[in-house]
């Protein structure tokens, strides 16, 4: 868990610590699936498939901002 601990305090881009920016990064990538669907024309001609692999990118990176997010506890 020192390896996450240490990676979520890192600052690559900016002020902020990357657990902040992986948790950016999904909740950008959870509006772009949720509402460019329902108001895009061209997200709405996406196939299933690029759709499932978006939302397993989002799944994986919300899975790695909650092992940040825990190693400051642990």
């Amino acid at each position: 868990m020192e390896f996450f601990r240490d990676l979520a305090t890192a600052v690559y881009l900016g002020p902020f610590p990357l657990v902040g920016l992986m948790g950016f990064a999904t909740l950008l990538i959870t509006a772009v699936i949720g509402l460019g669907r329902r108001r895009s024309q061209l997200l709405r001609r996406l196939p299933l498939k690029t759709h499932r692999w978006m939302g397993l990118l989002t799944v994986l990176l919300g899975t790695i901002h909650l092992l940040m997010g825990l190693s400051y506890y642990v």
